[in-house]
Protein backbone atom coordinates (compact mmCIF):
# COMPACT_ATOMS: atom_id res chain seq x y z
CA UNK A 1 0.00 0.00 0.00
CA UNK A 2 2.61 3.06 0.75
CA UNK A 3 4.60 1.70 -2.28
CA UNK A 4 1.61 2.06 -4.59
CA UNK A 5 0.50 5.60 -2.80
CA UNK A 6 4.09 7.01 -3.28
CA UNK A 7 4.20 5.73 -7.11
CA UNK A 8 0.68 7.61 -7.38
CA UNK A 9 2.36 10.92 -5.70
CA UNK A 10 5.48 10.97 -7.87
CA UNK A 11 2.56 10.00 -10.85
CA UNK A 12 0.93 13.48 -9.99
CA UNK A 13 3.58 15.41 -9.44
CA UNK A 14 5.70 14.90 -12.91
CA UNK A 15 2.09 15.39 -14.06
CA UNK A 16 2.14 18.96 -12.46
CA UNK A 17 5.64 19.63 -13.63
CA UNK A 18 4.90 18.97 -17.03
CA UNK A 19 1.67 20.97 -17.56
CA UNK A 20 3.64 24.06 -15.25
CA UNK A 21 6.70 23.60 -18.49
CA UNK A 22 4.18 23.45 -21.06
CA UNK A 23 2.02 26.69 -19.83
CA UNK A 24 5.30 28.40 -19.61
CA UNK A 25 6.29 27.52 -22.87
CA UNK A 26 3.13 28.61 -23.95
CA UNK A 27 3.14 31.96 -22.02
CA UNK A 28 6.53 32.58 -23.71
CA UNK A 29 5.41 31.77 -27.35
CA UNK A 30 2.72 34.21 -26.84
CA UNK A 31 5.42 37.40 -25.51
CA UNK A 32 7.43 36.68 -28.42
CA UNK A 33 5.06 36.74 -30.95
CA UNK A 34 3.32 39.42 -29.42
CA UNK A 35 6.99 41.20 -29.15
CA UNK A 36 7.38 40.52 -32.60
CA UNK A 37 4.26 42.07 -33.95
CA UNK A 38 4.89 45.29 -32.21
CA UNK A 39 8.38 45.25 -33.55
CA UNK A 40 6.98 44.80 -36.97
CA UNK A 41 3.94 47.55 -36.43
CA UNK A 42 6.75 50.08 -35.59
CA UNK A 43 8.94 49.36 -38.21
CA UNK A 44 5.95 49.96 -40.37
CA UNK A 45 5.26 53.37 -39.06
CA UNK A 46 8.85 54.58 -39.16
CA UNK A 47 8.84 53.63 -42.63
Amino acid sequence: RQQLHQRQQLHQRQQLHQRQQLHQRQQLHQRQQLHQRQQLHQRQQLH
